[in-house]
């Protein structure tokens, strides 16, 4: 029959199995507490007093899943900081290495830049009033991230309508490439807060 330690430490590794890292590490962490507490032969009442001061496993998980989350949201707007910049940079040196907007067509010359500036101003003020009114939530990163796609499109769109790829600078086609992995690494972060939100929520819940 199992001990009240590995009761109490399943209890734990049942809460945290959406990490199995973080359950594998908290798990050796907690049972090598209980060891130098108890040591090798403790009675059911000296394991019943230092479960009850290390506090119940899935208050420990929840606390663990909101520390988890909260990382998650700095993760998430410091890749979304660097995606602006990123986009920048892109946008600008596509400006100095195509041919004046005049010499596009209608629809490179109008709309495609005109989709490229307003969606990157737009992906700025998502960011900048999402941060200070609702930074913990992942619905400015991802207002921000929907408004970037629209300006890397819009971008692309430019240059495949308004010059050739393979005549590309070697650094508007790096530019280009960082700015889609950017984007696509922002959204993988968006995703992760996502969950690990509704990780926390469930395990806080009653």
């Amino acid at each position: 029959m199992a001990s009240l330690i590995d009761t109490y430490l399943d209890d734990l590794s049942r809460h945290l199995s959406h990490d199995p890292a973080l359950a594998r590490r908290m798990r050796a962490e907690i049972a090598d507490h209980f060891a130098e507490a108890l040591g090798e032969c403790p009675s059911e009442a000296e394991m019943r007093r230092i479960i009850a001061r290390m506090g119940p496993a899935r208050a420990i998980a929840a606390a663990l899943a909101a520390d988890g989350a909260s990382r998650q949201v700095d993760r998430t707007w410091v890749i979304l900081l660097v995606a602006l910049i990123a986009t920048f940079i892109a946008m600008r040196l596509r400006s100095l290495w195509l041919p004046p907007l005049a010499t596009d067509g209608a629809l490179a010359g109008f709309a495609a830049p005109l989709i490229d500036r307003w969606a990157f101003v737009a992906a700025i003020a998502a960011a900048v009033a999402g941060y200070w009114v609702m930074r913990p939530s992942p619905a400015a990163p991802l207002l921000a991230l929907a408004a970037l796609c629209a300006s890397v499109a819009a971008g692309m769109l430019r240059i495949a309508l308004a010059a050739d790829w393979s005549a590309a600078p070697l650094a508007v086609a790096a530019a280009t490439v960082g700015e889609c992995a950017l984007v696509g690494l922002l959204l993988a972060q968006i995703l992760a807060l996502c969950r690990r939100r509704r990780q926390a929520a469930r395990l806080s819940a009653d």
